[in-house]
């Protein structure tokens, strides 16, 4: 348990509002003594339930990128058959993408697998019209949590589960009564809007002693710079076995061509007739929304540290084939999340002239003139990564002739899940064979 001193409504109000902007927030306050020494103790083994933290992926060419995801979601263990956006990696320095001015490398020269629509149909439909499954948008919902997986966060969203927060409260040092909580909180991000919505549920675990009377009056819920939001929550007294919710309507004004990261800061306000005021701080993962992609310019939101994993590769045989040869065949296996051990995922590059560096390396003219009729020259790593062929050892890329059909679609089908995942220049991503 944590106990330092207690905030005032203005105060709190305050805090909320520095720690959303610096993007850090405390994990929980507790008061101190109030009158007659009465004091309160929340209680912290349960309001600490935030979202794992780990190393990520800001680095525009990670050499050796030796971070891998550590916590306990199952799936994040498994091979590349994981759901794309199925991956939990943990938060570091977030200095690289705190900022809201444009990116120099975008502003001069896009990645033409921007281009790529999101209805281009002769790229992405069979000749009967439908849509293979693995070129579908990935589903955008959060992640389930419980009682014993109490933090997930995909590409798209977050579940946390507070299982045990309370209070606990004192009377000249000794236990006079006190309230526990079970708190989720599912906060879904909209990748084609900047518009998204949280729904959290409570409910009253124990109420003891002196505990009763003690209501949860407010419930704020702040999300940093350029983002503003709507709470919906009706004050309530804590009586055990009692349920209630709060919905949060979210909007991001990102200006166009920029990024902006920040995470959600809650603030619950307890009131007790005898006890006074107490108050908790916790906070989300962060994520970034932005308006920087050429498609999609209604901007979106996403869980920016979690490295989604490209399957649309599997619907090109011949290509598929040389990318798993390449991933196996290099020590590094850059993008293959199970060969390199979640160590060396492939970093999206943007500026036209190092993919076209990338292209002319792995495929110069003679070789594209060699090819046999119908055939063309396909490389891995992607000349849209920092992993292209003119930044890694020849041991690391290859190339293969493959047919010209499979070669036509694949720009689109990369810059589909760029733009459906929203992975901006600088974000690591996996590709499954």
């Amino acid at each position: 348990m944590l106990k330092t001193k207690r905030y005032k409504r203005s105060r709190l109000a305050a805090a909320l509002v520095l720690a959303t902007l610096a993007g850090v927030a405390p994990s929980g306050v507790a008061s101190a003594e109030t009158n007659e020494g009465n004091e309160v103790v929340i209680v912290q083994d349960g309001w600490e339930a935030t979202a794992p933290t780990v190393p990520g992926n800001t680095a525009e060419i990670p050499a050796d990128d030796t971070a891998s995801p550590t916590d306990d979601t199952a799936d994040d263990t498994a091979d590349d058959e994981a759901d794309p956006a199925d991956e939990v990696v943990e938060e570091a320095d977030d200095e690289a993408y705190d900022e809201t001015e444009e990116d120099p490398a975008d502003e001069t020269a896009e990645d033409p697998t921007d281009d790529a629509t999101d209805d281009a149909a002769d790229d992405t439909t069979n000749a009967d019209g439908s849509v293979d499954a693995l070129l579908k948008a990935p589903a955008v919902t959060a992640p389930a949590c419980s009682a014993t997986a109490t933090n997930k966060t995909n590409r798209f969203g977050q579940c946390v589960w507070v299982k045990n927060g309370g209070i606990k409260y004192y009377s000249k040092g000794i236990l006079v009564g006190s309230v526990r909580l079970r708190m989720k909180r599912v906060l879904t991000l909209n990748p084609r809007k900047l518009k998204w919505t949280e729904k959290d549920s409570f409910k009253v675990l124990a109420v003891t002693g002196e505990g009763v009377g003690t209501s949860l009056s407010r419930y704020t819920v702040l999300c940093g710079k350029s983002c503003s939001t709507d709470v919906k929550f009706t004050p309530q007294v804590l009586i055990k076995g009692d349920t209630f919710s709060a919905t949060v309507k979210y909007t991001s004004t990102v200006p166009k061509k920029k990024k902006i990261v920040n995470q959600s800061v809650y603030g619950l306000i307890f009131n007790h007739p005898s006890f006074g005021m107490e108050d908790v701080i916790v906070n989300s993962g962060k994520y970034r929304c932005d308006k920087q992609l050429t498609v999609n310019t209604a901007g979106g939101c996403v869980f920016y540290k979690v490295r989604p994993t490209m399957t649309e590769m599997r619907v090109l045989t011949e290509i598929n084939k040389n990318i798993a040869r390449i991933q196996k065949a290099g020590s590094k296996h850059y993008g293959s999340k199970t060969l390199s051990k979640g160590k060396n995922p492939l970093v999206r590059q943007t500026a036209a002239a190092k993919i076209n560096a990338n292209r002319n390396e792995a495929c110069p003219t003679a070789r594209k003139r060699a090819a046999p009729s119908g055939f063309s020259c396909d490389e891995y790593p992607f000349a849209s990564t920092a992993q292209g062929a003119a930044n890694v050892p020849a041991s690391e890329w290859g190339w293969a002739y493959v047919p010209e059909g499979e070669n036509d679609k694949q720009g689109g089908l990369i810059g589909k899940f760029f733009s459906q995942n929203r992975v901006l220049r600088g974000d690591a991503f996996w590709v499954a064979t």
